[in-house]
């Protein structure tokens, strides 16, 4: 949920989900397995639920199993394909994490021949106490039933391995009917062979079970290697797959001498209707909340989750569809997970949690299809999916043709939505010359830094983007500290490699804004544009310094350079004249992790307006609406909509800078609304032709709050094991009702529910006796205003 639709708000904005303002709802499928028939009754109960509230849905599916035909078939496949049908209805589906297990067999019998399938049961294992709990099952499936007609069908029989004392002593269990078992069991373990075609499942293909276990708790399956024979009797060949469905933790090392780890996507993945979402890496590194950053040095960032699911389906189908970010996936920590508070899994502000697997690439094409929906209501899964896989991003990893790892690429939502809306996507060139990361450049105002970079293609420089340290950790350091501002700017070239002529006015954000350990972008659309513009093979410098002599922000960096010949980081006295090349306490060179990014508009297709941002900014009771435009085209004017009563609402036009309203030239725009109410309030930028046809360019949201209504401190001891405090006071006395909830929204406690004294300090306590370990929320609801404060209990 958090990655598909969460809005960030429990930790500064940093952590949200890719459709953060989508209502959600949130299914139970089980207490610690999903069956069939839940999932069943969920999918329908959320199509039911979208039909009453005439909603476009999407459902999302991070869970799946490898029992079953693996063509589409399985009941909770034959609904997904039922319900996108329907307009506005999707469903995205984690293709599974057996990428690294290879647990699908398969092969073409010819005609009047055998193929052996070898079932390896290791050696020294030691079997559970008991019966029935050392258990291997292979799930075998052939292309068609060869019992069918007059077919003279097939004999398949399990033969166990040699005996310890005896190579003629083994065992063998066989089939040569179907809708027949037959089972052996002696010293060599339990042997269950069944043929059948079952009704609802395959589209008539013969299914054909193999278990091996203790039906005797004195007589394990013996180790050695177990041979499955399918003898054709056919006049034709067969194809059979199958899949080692089960295996007990005693047998867990069980494998197939032939396996593979193609054709391993779970049920339902391989429902036809389904967007199928495999997972690459995104990331490699992750700042705790013990104060350390933490990375898996093995991840390759923009490489395939090894874990990640391969198709194609038992039926030739190319799955998964798509891939999104699976690996080192930072999102909303679940209170019954029992997640260690102290974890290095745990994110900095520890309400998440580091996750990984096709699970966590799901809800990002779940979220990417709700951003779809809310633009395009009545679109249908079928057009959303191709709409997806036409705009994925592809590289040198994904490659430039469809398959069975990456499906059609990355997923790229900004990109499908410019396109359905008949623009195309601004070409962003990001310039970054350093490699792992390791180290990091401590930033005073005592010290400036710059960053030399040489665009390929001329553009105007959008964002820089920058990598800070960890917040405390083992240098003891802050990776941010201060509450003054972070300044930057765009610098010429000296002719000797070494920042010169400022070309803009000097840029700030404030570090308070800045989340350590994170990747920030520091905005230019405070600059003049023409200023901001760069040109193909000339050098330029970006350079950053704090404002406070009292301010600190460390850069982190590298000691590997992308061209050593070319040093692009240097750093300078604020006080001095003289820029020098970086580098450590031991002489070392170093790179910093800064990226400029230019944005290159010519040879773009283009929309009416390119917009290149849109932002809104609470001042008191108002809001300031500013954009940016890369370029026009028969631009009349600008609609500032605001959102009343579920619809949006024209509340000020703006005309276009431009005479003609056509230019090439990046232009700036703002307006101020005032007099809003408390609460949220969401608004549309829509551009308006010359000759009247209206664009959305984009929707952004503001909350306003009553000034000096209220002040909330936070809990404090959290996360807390007795009890934990807060603080409340209002400006004028009001009823005020605060309660405390737990995760699911259920109110669990009503602290105060009636007047409060103003100007006063109200100290409210949650007190740990009733309550189970996990996340609680405060909410706090006066007469004009509404707040919340969460706290963590640990046992």
């Amino acid at each position: 949920a958090g990655s598909a639709a969460g809005d960030g708000s429990a930790y500064n904005g940093v952590y949200k989900g890719m459709a953060p303002q989508a209502d959600l709802i949130v299914v139970k499928g089980g207490d610690l397995t999903f069956s069939t028939r839940n999932i069943i009754n969920g999918i329908d109960y959320c199509r039911r639920e979208a039909g009453e509230r005439s909603r476009p849905v999407v459902i999302n599916l991070s869970l799946g199993g490898q029992l079953g035909p693996h063509d589409g078939t399985s009941p909770a496949e034959v609904l997904i394909d039922q319900v996108s049908q329907n307009a506005g209805q999707a469903v995205a589906v984690a293709a599974g994490n057996s990428g690294t297990s290879p647990i699908h067999v398969g092969g073409t019998v010819a005609a009047s021949e055998t193929l052996d399938v070898e079932i390896n049961v290791p050696e020294g294992y030691t079997p559970q106490s008991g019966a029935q709990n050392d258990v291997v099952v292979l799930d075998g499936w052939f292309g068609s039933n060869p019992y069918a007609g007059d077919g003279e069908g097939l004999t398949v029989s399990l033969v166990s391995p040699p005996a310890h004392d005896s190579t003629d002593a083994r065992s063998r269990a066989a089939l040569d009917t179907l809708g027949t078992t037959n089972g052996v069991s002696d010293t060599s373990g339990t042997i269950f062979l069944a043929n059948e075609v079952p009704g609802n499942l395959g589209d008539g293909d013969l299914r054909t079970t193999v278990q091996l276990f203790d039906a005797d708790a004195t007589k394990p399956p013996a180790a050695g290697t177990w041979t499955l024979s399918i003898a054709n009797d056919e006049g034709i060949p067969l194809r059979f797959d199958g899949w080692l469905y089960l295996r007990t933790p005693s047998l867990a090392e069980a494998s197939l001498a032939q396996g593979n780890t193609a054709q391993t996507l779970g049920m339902p993945a391989t429902a036809e209707s389904a967007v199928t979402v495999g997972s690459f890496s995104s990331r490699a590194g992750w700042p705790a909340d013990d104060g350390n950053s933490y990375s898996f040095r093995s991840i390759v960032e923009g490489s395939i989750a090894a874990t990640s699911s391969r198709g194609p389906t038992r039926d030739g189908r190319t799955k998964p569809e798509i891939t999104a970010p699976g690996d080192v996936v930072v999102s909303a920590k679940s209170a019954d997970t029992g997640t260690d508070p102290n974890s290095p899994l745990v994110a900095i502000g520890g309400q998440h949690s580091v996750k990984s697997g096709t699970s966590m690439a799901s809800p990002h094409v779940a979220g990417a299809l709700a951003l779809l929906l809310a633009e395009f209501p009545e679109k249908s899964a079928s057009e959303l999916k191709t709409l997806l896989q036409e705009t994925a991003t592809q590289d040198e990893f994904t490659g430039t043709s469809e398959n069975n790892t990456y499906g059609a690429g990355t997923l790229n939502v900004f990109r499908a939505m410019i396109e359905e809306k008949g623009g195309s996507q601004a070409q962003r060139d990001r310039y970054a010359y350093y490699g792992d990361l390791s180290g990091f450049l401590n930033l005073t105002d005592d010290t400036k830094f710059g960053l030399q970079f040489t665009p390929d293609e001329s553009g105007l420089l959008s964002e820089i983007e920058m990598e800070t340290s960890v917040q405390g950790g083992s240098n003891n350091l802050a990776g941010v500290k201060g509450d003054g501002d972070l300044l930057y700017a765009l610098y010429a070239d000296d002719g000797n490699g070494l920042p010169g002529e400022r070309l803009t006015d000097t840029l700030r954000k404030g570090l308070a804004e800045i989340t350590p350990s994170t990747d920030e972008y520091l905005s230019t659309f405070d600059a003049e544009s023409e200023n901001l513009r760069v040109q193909a093979g000339q050098n330029y410098h970006v350079v950053l310094f704090p404002e406070s002599p009292d301010d600190t922000l460390q850069i982190l960096a590298s000691d590997q350079r992308a061209n050593a010949s070319q040093p692009r980081s240097s750093v300078q006295a604020s006080n001095g004249s003289t820029w020098q090349e970086s580098t450590d306490a031991y002489g070392t060179d170093l790179e910093f992790a800064v990226a400029p990014v230019v944005v290159r508009s010519e040879d773009v297709k283009q929309l009416p307006v390119e917009l290149a941002h849109f932002t809104t900014t609470p001042e008191g009771q108002s809001t300031l609406l500013r954009w940016r435009t890369l370029n026009e085209t028969n631009n009349d004017h600008f609609e500032v909509r605001r959102r009343v009563d579920g619809a949006f609402e024209t509340i000020r036009a703006v005309p276009s800078n431009v005479e003609g309203g056509t230019t090439g030239e990046p232009q700036s725009y703002s307006a101020r609304v005032a007099d809003l109410p408390p609460g949220r309030h969401r608004f549309q930028l829509r551009q308006v032709d010359a000759d009247g046809t209206p664009t959305v360019l984009g929707v952004q949201a503001v909350q306003i709050g009553v000034a000096g209504s209220h002040e909330l401190s936070g809990a404090y001891p959290n996360p807390f094991r007795r009890r934990a405090r807060f603080d409340l006071s209002v400006a004028e006395g009001q009823d005020v009702r605060v309660a405390v909830y737990d995760a699911l929204g259920r109110r669990v406690e009503t602290l105060h529910d009636g007047e409060l004294t103003p100007q006063k300090q109200h100290t409210f306590t949650v007190g740990a006796d009733g309550l189970s370990s996990g996340l609680y929320f405060v909410r706090v609801n006066g007469e004009d205003f509404s707040d919340h404060v969460s706290v963590t209990l640990v046992r």
